[in-house]
């Protein structure tokens, strides 16, 4: 635990994790933490491991500001600002049941929140995603994810989520000045299928017509 954010600084030197996370019921406050490696998934913080507290930290400069990463789950990760990285605030990769409250996510080249490979079960509640350059919270491949009372500001996308099936849950969100707010995914794979099976049918009267009259 660090006395003051702002002056108490952990460096990564420009290499690997800064700080990486293996064990269980960690704790982390009070730090700004920089200058990460810049090859994925090179981050400030690297989370390995489950029921970890991160809170009121300061995230920059850094390849990717978090990742959480499998087997990471039931992390809660609040209070942080993370902004200026070079990729994601927060990269997740089958990352499940972790709760993120009340952080300030801006000015990321990507994603404020990516959530990826099936990343399940997440909580986003009350945070703050302001001028990313693709989206404040990216939803893909990821099932029953909770986005609620969040802040979209200013972002190329506010929330993209992932096809209905995916069941996820978005209310109560506040959007402003982003080019677009909400954008949901749908799955074309149907709509592919009918239009190859009309092209089918298609193709068959033409044949049909241009065999007939040889035959009489």
């Amino acid at each position: 635990m660090g006395e003051k954010k702002n002056q108490i600084i952990i460096d990564g030197d420009n290499t690997g994790w800064v700080v990486r996370i293996t064990a269980d019921h960690v704790q982390i406050s009070g730090f700004t933490i920089q200058h990460s490696g810049s090859v994925f998934p090179d981050a400030g913080i690297a989370v390995h491991s489950t029921y970890n507290t991160i809170s009121d930290n300061i995230l920059t400069d850094n390849y990717y500001g978090m990742v959480l990463l499998s087997p990471a789950s039931h992390n809660l990760i609040t209070q942080n600002t993370i902004a200026h990285n070079h990729r994601c605030g927060i990269y997740f990769s089958g990352a499940s049941y972790n709760t993120l409250i009340g952080n300030h996510v801006d000015h990321q080249p990507f994603n404020g929140f990516g959530l990826y490979d099936f990343s399940n079960d997440n909580t986003i509640v009350g945070n703050t995603l302001s001028y990313n350059n693709y989206s404040g919270v990216n939803i893909r491949e990821s099932y029953r994810n909770n986005v609620t009372q969040n802040t979209f500001i200013g972002n190329k996308r506010g929330l993209h989520v992932p096809p209905p099936e995916f069941n996820t849950r978005f209310c109560g969100n506040f959007f402003s000045g982003n080019c677009i707010s909400l954008e949901e995914e749908r799955d074309y794979f149907p709509v592919s299928q009918v239009s190859f099976g009309i092209l089918l049918l298609i193709g068959f009267f033409v044949i049909k017509r241009w065999i007939a009259p040889k035959r009489r």
